[in-house]
């Protein structure tokens, strides 16, 4: 685990002893390289050094079908060299062509360390029991860092984490790695875009590394949400193991990382029209699964038959959320007034205005910015409050709906109002 770390700094890990091959098979260097996790001009996991090469290191060794050999880990991958100086004793930095490079010892394992970047500083220190698994989470900056990090953007390993089982047994490398997908679902629920559990490194009962990831997926520059999660102070214990009920669900697993994929998308987007979109093909998605796998209220031919907005009334109906038009969106309940249409109706009709020009009175729907600002919010809200309800959560939240001053009012879900 990473003790200390400042913004956008490069992170020294191991040396490793390496061979390089050209496309033809044939040992072309040998050396050792040192990785390094660079954040700027982006992440990207770098390794360097120098070799040998007995006859010498040529301009036509290095255009293309490079592979290098990771001899103490036995194993050979291809890469991308990024910087060469040439001759007999040549220096090169390269990546791998697919990360992470996942170094496996075919051991069990007692206990897993994680770092995170850029997780949301309400989190502090968290002791955390979900199913058969405690995770530990532990802040290692401080307000002074968010706020530079704020102003400065970028990169910056915010947590440390630790995971064992419950009961101290041992488990396997198919868990971890299971485990790890959990995780990344988790923090990037949690923080609004994609949070990965990052140079994850998982150890055997003599406390020896036998399994880990180098490299990463993609991390997300510092960027404050304001979703579900932020300014709320939820404690996780009360969330997490919900949530991790709901992504063992099988109707849902092999679609959860898509789900999350659309939702991170949303809070990264460039625009609110392009927010606006990747909401309603969530909210789609979201539909089809449950009307059709889930609640089995509907065939998929009775589905198809369906608009969008009709099944996506059906959804959050079924799951005790309003499908009139929350007050809050003055400009969408105007809007909606004037055409007789409920919350999940008005958001399908935005988006094929926007999508399906020319059409009847397209510039109603599209021309007010503040409409299309509403309306993603209003469809974030709607995959916000689907998996909550999903994850039988029912404790306090941030309402992305006060928008005012950017900042979510902490209240309780729409379900737990009338009990």
């Amino acid at each position: 685990m990473i003790e200390q770390h400042s913004i956008n700094s490069d992170i020294k890990l191991n040396s490793y002893k390496v061979k390089f091959y050209d496309k033809k098979g044939s040992s072309i260097a040998t050396g050792e390289v040192t990785s390094t996790q660079k954040f700027h001009p982006k992440p990207s996991l770098v390794f360097s050094g120098e070799l040998e090469s007995k006859e010498g290191f040529h301009s036509s060794n290095f255009r293309d079908g490079i592979k290098c050999e990771f001899i103490d880990l036995n194993q050979t991958v291809d890469i991308l060299l990024t910087k060469v100086k040439v001759g007999k004793s040549p220096i090169v930095s390269f990546i791998i062509s697919k990360a992470p490079l996942i170094i496996d010892k075919n051991k069990n394992l007692k206990t897993i360390n994680f770092n995170l970047i850029n997780f949301n500083k309400e989190v502090f220190n968290s002791n955390i029991e979900f199913h058969n698994w405690r995770l530990n989470l532990k802040q290692i900056v401080s307000n002074k860092d968010y706020e530079e990090l704020s102003e400065v953007g970028g990169f910056l390993v915010t947590h440390v984490g630790k995971i064992t089982k419950i009961d101290n047994t041992d488990f396997t490398v198919q868990e971890a790695e299971s485990l790890s997908n959990f995780l990344y679902i988790l923090f990037s629920f949690c923080k609004g875009v994609s949070t990965p559990p990052f140079l994850i490194e998982g150890f055997d009962s003599k406390g020896e590394l036998s399994w880990t990831e180098l490299g990463s997926r993609n991390l997300h520059f510092w960027k404050e949400c304001n979703n579900w999660f932020t300014h709320s102070r939820i404690d996780l214990n009360n969330f997490v193991n919900g949530f991790y009920n709901f992504y063992q669900d099988k109707t849902y697993k092999n679609f959860f990382n898509e789900i999350i994929y659309w939702y991170t998308t949303i809070y990264g987007a460039l625009n609110n029209y392009t927010a606006l979109l990747i909401a309603h093909t969530a909210l789609e998605l979201i539909s089809w699964i449950f009307l059709t796998k889930d609640f089995k209220v509907l065939s998929i031919d009775g589905y198809h038959k369906l608009s969008a907005g009709d099944s996506l009334s059906l959804t959050i109906g079924y799951n005790k959320i309003q499908s009139v038009v929350p007050q809050r969106l003055k400009n969408l309940v105007k809007l909606g007034n004037a055409n007789n249409l409920n919350g999940p109706m008005l958001l399908s009709t935005i988006r094929n205005k926007i999508v399906h020009p020319p059409s009847k009175r397209r510039d109603d729907f599209t021309e007010n910015g503040m409409s299309i600002f509403e309306a993603k919010i209003l469809g974030t809200w709607y995959i916000e409050l689907f998996i909550l309800s999903k994850s039988n959560y029912n404790g306090k939240y941030s309402n992305i709906l006060n928008y005012s001053g950017w900042k979510g009012e902490i209240e309780v879900l729409p379900w737990m109002k009338d009990t």
